[in-house]
């Protein structure tokens, strides 16, 4: 095994060079400072030879949008629910309210970060537990088991009885106001 070195000016400085020397380097560069990387990076004939194909077809309702959210596992997993309460009950179209979930998520995760604070209120700012605590505060992210409480805790609604709101369909602006604020009881505590 090889062992680890630290990067030197040197060795940073001839690596500059190869590179400015390299003309599909130079091409690759020119492209990517106009346009997006996923694009440019596609290979086409990879594409072609895999189209985009599947040999069974299984009849679901269609797609919910999370829109400009970090939501997807809400949306997901009322998915999946939302499938099975409409083959039990024979409903076409239907729907649960992911604003709903939404809701109590980020009510829980409010309260875990304040009593998380409380319990670290004599702790230095520049304590890492504390660090950790005012950078991440809280945000839309989450996964099954998240879900799994939320649901045992609250329930379930149908769409129609909590609907989306745009500050629910685009949160980081209303991320940054919890978040915020969050930060600001802390500070004045």
């Amino acid at each position: 095994m090889t062992k680890m070195q630290a990067i030197k000016a040197e060795d940073l400085s001839r690596m500059e060079e190869a590179y400015r020397q390299n003309e599909k380097a130079r091409v690759v560069r020119n492209a990517l400072t106009n346009n997006d990387i996923t694009r440019i990076s596609s290979v086409f004939e990879a594409e072609e030879a895999n189209p985009f194909l599947f040999s069974i077809d299984i009849k679901t309702m269609p797609a919910t949008n999370q829109k400009k959210s970090g939501r997807c596992w809400i949306f997901s997993s009322l998915n999946v629910l939302r499938e099975m309460i409409a083959k039990k009950y024979h409903i076409e179209k239907f729907e649960l309210s992911q604003n709903f979930i939404t809701f109590y998520d980020k009510l829980e995760k409010v309260n875990w970060f304040l009593e998380a604070a409380l319990q670290e209120v004599d702790t230095p700012y520049s304590d890492e537990t504390m660090r950790y605590l005012l950078e991440t505060v809280t945000n839309d992210g989450g996964q099954w088991d998240m879900m799994v409480s939320v649901v045992k805790k609250y329930g379930l609604c149908p769409k129609t009885a909590m609907p989306e709101t745009f500050q629910s369909s685009n949160t980081m602006g209303m991320m940054r106001l919890i978040n915020g604020r969050l930060r600001k009881s802390v500070a004045d505590s």
